[in-house]
């Protein structure tokens, strides 16, 4: 593709869905709902052809689409059944240190497990005179302190992404994390007739040992609920467990280094492409469309790295007008002409202020199966950007359809 001009029209199978993309992109209501900074790109899932294509390597913010990535990083790295370890130790004196492993949502079973496990620990341990309560304290030592990031809003917090910390209970929305943690094993405990307070922030001392672990959810799961939640939290902490395990630290700075290796590997271009975060929430982010379509082709093909076929079955990248932030209920694939394609489209869409994104896969019956991503920078109005969206519903629609009807319908 180096060197050919960004409209290129090309041959072939590709030359209807092209020419009836740069049709789409030409028209007036697109220009009117995305502005003038777009770009594309359509590849055969079979065969890797390109099929359509438009500034397809021009770095544009991806805003949620950045998971795409964040998700191939963390199963090339980890696998799909890695868990991370959450512990709780014990020291001389009997106070207990709850150290997070880098669990980002600690379902309410397993802290009831890890609890019941200290329970039956304590039993056989040493007990304090007077049977005083046992202090309880948090070890967030496994990330450094959180801190925000360059092109984040203070808005986001705590409703869009919570404080980035090595232990999140699931479905936590506050500023404190580690307390809300601290405070429910404390209580999980108290519960089981082990009397406990939580009693603040504190690295485990050196004499202290372990007890009692949990083991996180799968990678696998936690990258289908990054995908299909939009979780922001969850893409943050899998950002950093990226870094450690290929020797960066776990800042935003060691995470984007990580990142950047990861995919060095995968022999991808990664010229102008920029990450500030692993969920896409930061301004400053960048990415390409080319490179999107190409690592959901890996993902689709399956055949170099079978742990990336997370991505799609069972879970993974939502269906579109059916499952997750896809859904009817987030008005994604509700009105015609793209409801014609309800649930053949799977993809994972991103929106910020002036930005939306749409990457994923078609899979039309009587069609073949088409890999997509389209980014568009310069959105006028505030977000959510619904004319915009419902241009990007068309878009995958015309991919999926492979052609327009002389109507300007590609779905009939």
């Amino acid at each position: 593709m180096t060197g050919e001009p960004p409209n290129a029209r090309l041959g072939g199978e590709g030359s209807a869905i092209a020419d009836a993309l740069h049709a789409w992109h030409d028209s007036r209501e697109v220009r009117r709902a995305l502005g003038s900074a777009v770009s594309f790109q359509v590849l055969d899932a079979a065969t890797g052809d390109v099929l359509a294509r438009h500034r397809e390597s021009t770095p544009l913010r991806g805003a949620s689409c950045t998971k795409i990535v964040t998700a191939t990083n963390t199963l090339m790295t980890f696998g799909s059944d890695h868990r991370f370890v959450t512990d709780v130790l014990r020291d001389r004196q009997g106070t207990l240190f709850l150290r997070g492993g880098g669990d980002p949502a600690m379902e309410p079973s397993t802290m009831a497990d890890l609890a019941t496990r200290v329970a039956v620990a304590h039993q056989t341990l040493p007990r304090r005179a007077g049977g005083e309560p046992l202090d309880v304290f948090v070890d967030e030592s496994y990330f450094p302190p959180f801190d925000m990031p360059h092109g984040w809003s203070p808005s986001y917090l705590p409703v869009e992404v919570q404080p980035v910390v090595p232990l999140t209970l699931r479905e936590y929305f506050g500023h404190e994390p580690g307390r809300a943690a601290g405070e429910a094993f404390a209580g999980a405990l108290t519960s089981l007739g082990v009397a406990a307070i939580f009693r603040g922030f504190e690295g485990a001392h050196r004499d202290a040992v372990t007890i009692a672990s949990v083991g996180s959810r799968a990678v696998a799961d936690l990258v289908v609920h990054m995908l299909q939640a939009s979780h922001n939290l969850t893409a943050e902490v899998l950002h950093r467990q990226v870094a450690l395990s290929k020797g960066h630290p776990a800042t935003w700075l060691g995470a984007a280094a990580a990142a950047r290796e990861v995919l060095a590997g995968l022999d991808r271009d990664l010229a102008g492409v920029t990450f500030a975060d692993g969920s896409g929430l930061s301004r400053d982010g960048r990415l390409r469309a080319d490179l999107l379509t190409d690592l959901l082709l890996e993902a689709w093909r399956g055949d170099r790295h079978p742990e990336l076929r997370e991505m799609y079955p069972g879970g993974g990248l939502p269906w579109a007008g059916i499952t997750g932030t896809m859904s009817a209920i987030n008005e994604w694939f509700g009105q015609p002409p793209a409801d014609r394609v309800r649930g053949y489209v799977r993809a994972k869409p991103g929106t910020l202020a002036g930005t939306v994104a749409l990457a994923g896969v078609t899979s039309l019956p009587g069609q073949r199966d088409r890999v997509f991503a389209v980014l568009a920078n310069d959105v006028p109005g505030e977000a959510p950007h619904l004319p915009a969206r419902r241009q990007l519903e068309l878009f995958a629609g015309i991919t999926a359809a492979g052609h327009p009807t002389p109507a300007g319908n590609a779905l009939d």
